[in-house]
This record gives structure tokens, C-alpha cells and sequence, in this order.
């Protein structure tokens, strides 16, 4: 669990460093940071989009653990993440309406505070990233819940075989103008590879991969993530969603002492992943991007958010652990 956590809080921490330097698009006109002079920092910035495979891998890896092929188990989860996603979406959607009803969506001139009252109740429901675009993974990940026991039961070779063919259809969805019932019908489609590949390497026999390397544990992680690295940069971000088991191959290579300063401090940002995701976007894109962007460093600039968000989220997530828990004792 605590390995998970850590993993976790490194895909977050990508995250928010993804979110904030790759896309200079989303930059403010007027901001003190420029992306052109950030060299390889912009670039190891889109590398960090491994974040989203991340996630989905270590989802698909824990419920191939767990193996649960009842679909009522997977209600039961889904209703969980709904207690945390439904409150933050009120909070963040309250917070926009009154205060920032002219937030636009970076590089757009489109409202995103724009009430609908459809877009609304599919947001709520997660169903919808209308108003936080960056939330778009939670449609996805309650699709791969509720289809989990379905591929728990099919052997590995099928399930390989069915997953990759899958994403090669994405590819072919997007270049056409077919239009799904569903919104985030070829998002599943594309990213349900890296939920699979979590499924599967649960099934090797050895969960450890059988790694012990005593010695220069931080030389093999780092060359591992650099030709990873250089794998996104050459090939095209596509490879991402292949190369995430070796990704999480150089973490187990790293075996951070489960008592050390920075294990503790991993797993804190693991913990709290789910409401740093929902809450950062805000603080980079939609309520004080002016601030964010003002600041001429780019790691200063990160360290900033990460601060702001994770101070946030550790307080909105005391007050609704406190809620859930008034809940029960009422019901």
C-alpha cells in the first residue's frame, strides 16, 4: 500500500508540473514566465504526461490484485469516489460562479463558470469535465470500474490481444467523425491499455518483478526514466501508454525506505492525490493563473502550486472526511 501511495504522489507531483510548464498555449499573455526559455525543463514537461498511464496502471494493478469479479464491489467503489469527487465539484463550481464567472479555458475565449444545467448534473456525476477540463480522468476511470470484472475473467492472452486492438481503434476514431453517446468514448478506449498492462503484470507470479539491486538503486532509475524520456520525445507521446510498466519498474529499482523523510513525504502526496488533482487547476488555469504566471521561475512557479494545492486539498479533505463521518453516525 505504502509503495502505491508513493507511486502515487510522484504521478501527482508530474502532474502538477506537467499541467503547469507543457502547454504555453495556456499562458497568460502577460505572464513573467515564458516556456521558449525553458529548454529541457518545458520538455521533461510533457514527458510528465506519464502521470495519466501512471494512474491508470496502478488502478488496473490493484484491482487485478484484489481479483474482485463481482460488479456489486465495483458499485460500492464508484460510490466512494463519488463522495469525494461530488463534494470537491460543488466546492470548486460555488467558488466559480460567484467569484470567477468570467474564468475562460486557457487559449479559448470560452466561459468555463458558463451554467448549464445538463453540463451541470453530468459534471456532478463525473460524466462531464465542462467545468474542470483537467478532470476529464474520472469519466474515464468509472467506465473501467464498472467493465473491471469483465476483464478480470478473460485470460491473458485475450485480454492483451482485445486491449490492443482497442487502442488502435481509438486511432481510427479519432481521425473520423463519429460521434459516442458517451463523451469519453474514445479517451476509454485509448487509455484503457494502461489499465490492462496494471491487470496483467498482477497476474506474474513474483508482484515484486523480482528486482533486488542493492547498489546503485538512483543511477538505474534515472537511466531508466531518461531513455524513457528521450522513448517520448522521438517516438511521440503514444509510447507513454506502453512504457508505463518499466516506469514503475525503475520506482520498485529505487525501494525508497518505507521510514525515510522522503517515502513519508511521497505517500502524504499519494494520499492526498485525488483532491490535488481536482483543486490544482484552479490555482494554475482559473483563479489566480495571473498570480502563478507572474512569478519568473519555473520552478518557483511549481513549487508555489504544489504548496497552494496541497494546502488546500489537505484542509477540503479534513472537512469532508468530517462530513462522511457526521454522515454515518446519523444514518
Amino acid at each position: 500500500m505504502q509503495q502505491a501511495n508513493i507511486i502515487k504522489g510522484i504521478a501527482v507531483l508530474f502532474m502538477l508540473y506537467h499541467h503547469l510548464l507543457a502547454f504555453p498555449e495556456r499562458i497568460p499573455n502577460e505572464s513573467a514566465l515564458q516556456l521558449e526559455s525553458l529548454g529541457w525543463a518545458g520538455i521533461v514537461a510533457t514527458y510528465f504526461k506519464v502521470c495519466v498511464p501512471l494512474f491508470f496502471f496502478l488502478s488496473g494493478y490493484a484491482m487485478g490484485i484484489k481479483n474482485d469479479k463481482k460488479l456489486t464491489s465495483y458499485f460500492i467503489r464508484i460510490k466512494t469516489f463519488y463522495k469525494s469527487y461530488c463534494f470537491y465539484f460543488i466546492i470548486w463550481t460555488l467558488i466559480g460562479f460567484i467569484f470567477f464567472s468570467n474564468s475562460i479555458v486557457p487559449g479559448t475565449s470560452i466561459l468555463i463558470f458558463d451554467f448549464e444545467p445538463l453540463a451541470y448534473v453530468l459534471g456532478f456525476l463525473a460524466l462531464n469535465s465542462t467545468y474542470n477540463p483537467e478532470a476529464w480522468f474520472a469519466e474515464i476511470y468509472i467506465y473501467l470500474l464498472l467493465f473491471t470484472p469483465f476483464l478480470l475473467r478473460i485470460s491473458t492472452p485475450y485480454l492483451l490481444s482485445l486491449s490492443f486492438g482497442l487502442f488502435c481503434i481509438s486511432f481510427v476514431l479519432m481521425k473520423s467523425n463519429i460521434v459516442f453517446p458517451f463523451t469519453g468514448g474514445i479517451d476509454f478506449f485509448y487509455w484503457q491499455i494502461s489499465y490492462v498492462l496494471g491487470i496483467l503484470v498482477s497476474r506474474m507470479k513474483d508482484n515484486n518483478w523480482g528486482i533486488k539491486l542493492e547498489s546503485n538503486k538512483f543511477i538505474y532509475f534515472i537511466a531508466i526514466n531518461i531513455f524513457c524520456l528521450f522513448l517520448g520525445v522521438f517516438i511521440g507521446k503514444n509510447i507513454l501508454v506502453f512504457i508505463t510498466p518499466v516506469i514503475v519498474l525503475s520506482f520498485v529499482i529505487l525501494n525508497i525506505k518505507k521510514s525515510s523523510f522522503l517515502s513519508i513525504s511521497l505517500s502524504f502526496f499519494g494520499r492526498l492525490s485525488l483532491p490535488i488533482w481536482l483543486i490544482h487547476p484552479f490555482y494554475c488555469y482559473y483563479f489566480f493563473s495571473g498570480f502563478i504566471y507572474s512569478i519568473p521561475n519555473g520552478l518557483l512557479a511549481y513549487i508555489v502550486l504544489v504548496t497552494l494545492s496541497t494546502f488546500t486539498a489537505y484542509i477540503l479533505n479534513k472537512i469532508n472526511q468530517l462530513l462522511i463521518s457526521n454522515y454515518k453516525k446519523q444514518a
